[in-house]
């Protein structure tokens, strides 16, 4: 169920997730892992996920190019990037 749909929904928990000093949380929307490429094939979780495993430490900058790019890509049709940042977004 989304979040913020229903005034009174309730959701269950897991307990604490562990996040270390330094570390980073990353929070998305559907939007972005279900965008579709001009063939109507959504990206999907994996290639985001491989991306921000790539991009490690404080460079929060650098993860969001490399994000961007990997959308940038799938929108036009091309494999997603899972690596450099090849994106004309501003950061």
């Amino acid at each position: 169920m989304p979040a913020g749909i229903l005034e009174d929904a309730l959701f269950e928990t897991k307990g604490p997730i562990p996040l270390e000093p330094g570390g980073t949380l990353f929070l998305g929307t559907d939007g972005l892992w279900e965008a579709r490429d001009p063939d109507g094939n959504q990206l999907g979780i994996k290639p985001l996920i491989k991306v921000l495993n790539g991009h490690t430490g404080p460079d929060i900058a650098g993860a969001l190019a490399a994000l961007f790019a990997c959308l940038d890509n799938h929108l036009s049709g091309q494999a997603p990037t899972t690596t450099s940042p090849r994106s004309s977004r501003g950061s």
